[in-house]
């Protein structure tokens, strides 16, 4: 009968080694688990951000542009800008916008207009600006507003929008103007307000 205490030892020692054995694979298992899920984890992220359509996208930038307009020889108008942006459709926009108004000889200023942007038709050579757009002439009277654009057939600048117009001490706000770029000669469409004082009457008077 001694040698079942060994017998009984030999089948513990075996279990054992079993048990270590399960364990060490279940242990191994999750570990390799684990290092999957960390892996995923770690992947950079996929963007998901839509890209813009091509005529959102500029084709070419250019930073600092002057641009300048005769009419038999005499200057028109010269526009300087702080940068352009060329779209694929043919359309480009003018960032950091100003422009010089110069008198029927070519040889004077008669306004300066400045705005946070703009465009030049390519075709017929209209202005259009837009953002804090400000007239200023040689007089010192000023027009405001936030859109507006000169035609050049006609040499009148047109806005729709809200107006702002100083003339001397007289201060008259409405909706819609049409102007000659000098602001001797206008026409304020609706809604007009403010103070118009006798001596700073325009030449053709003041439509309400």
């Amino acid at each position: 009968m001694v040698w079942r205490p060994w017998r009984d030892l030999l089948v513990r020692m075996r279990r054992k080694q079993m048990t270590t054995g399960f364990a060490t694979r279940w242990f191994a298992g999750w570990l390799a688990l684990f290092l999957v899920l960390c892996a995923g984890a770690c992947e950079p992220e996929q963007s998901h951000r839509t890209v813009p359509l091509s005529e959102d996208v500029p084709i070419q930038a250019i930073k600092g542009m002057t641009l300048r307009e005769s009419h038999g020889g005499k200057t028109r108008w010269v526009l300087d800008a702080d940068s352009a942006m060329h779209y694929e459709n043919q359309r480009t926009l003018l960032l950091g916008v100003t422009v010089a108004f110069y008198n029927d000889a070519g040889d004077s200023i008669r306004s300066w207009l400045s705005a946070r942007e703009g465009e030049v038709d390519p075709h017929t050579r209209d202005l259009v600006a837009r953002g804090s757009v400000v007239v200023r002439t040689r007089d010192g009277d000023r027009l405001e507003t936030e859109e507006l654009r000169y035609e050049q057939a006609i040499d009148k600048i047109v806005s729709d929008c809200f107006v702002r117009l100083t003339r001397g001490e007289s201060v008259i706000t409405g909706i819609g103007i049409e102007t000659d770029a000098a602001l001797k000669s206008y026409v304020i469409c609706s809604d007009v307000e403010g103070d118009l004082y006798e001596e700073d009457q325009p030449p053709e008077g003041l439509e309400r």
